[in-house]
């Protein structure tokens, strides 16, 4: 299945926090392929890898991509509640949550939390 190809503008930061290694490697190869011309910054590998990512999403980032369930020592937390605090601190990108179980509850939860796009992982 071949799906159209939207073009980004050039240029474009895209900051990824996933506590996966599995997903956050999609994540990078998948958009360096579909947005070569974006830089693909990924966090997740511990708590002072999460603190960078709110840094650089603040700093930076044009795209947020989130996952939706963060847990690792010292880090259990929610991206809907990351995304606020970053909203709250002033960030105004766009910004999309993953979540395993993509529920209307998970997705009402995002809408309520200034969630641009809430997709599952598949």
């Amino acid at each position: 299945l071949q799906l159209p190809s939207y073009p980004f503008p050039p240029g474009l930061m895209i900051v990824c926090l996933d506590d996966s290694a599995v997903a956050r490697h999609s994540l990078r190869n998948s958009l360096q392929t579909h947005v070569p011309s974006a830089t693909v910054s990924t966090f997740g590998k511990d708590a002072a890898d999460v603190a960078d990512f709110k840094r650089m999403a603040l700093q930076l980032g044009d795209i947020l991509i989130v996952d939706q369930k963060i847990e690792m020592a010292g880090v259990n937390d929610q991206g809907t509640e990351i995304v606020k605090e970053l909203i709250k601190a002033g960030y105004s990108g766009f910004s999309c949550v993953r979540s395993s179980m993509p529920t209307r509850a998970d997705k009402a939860l995002s809408a309520e939390s200034g969630v641009h796009w809430h997709v599952g992982k598949e």
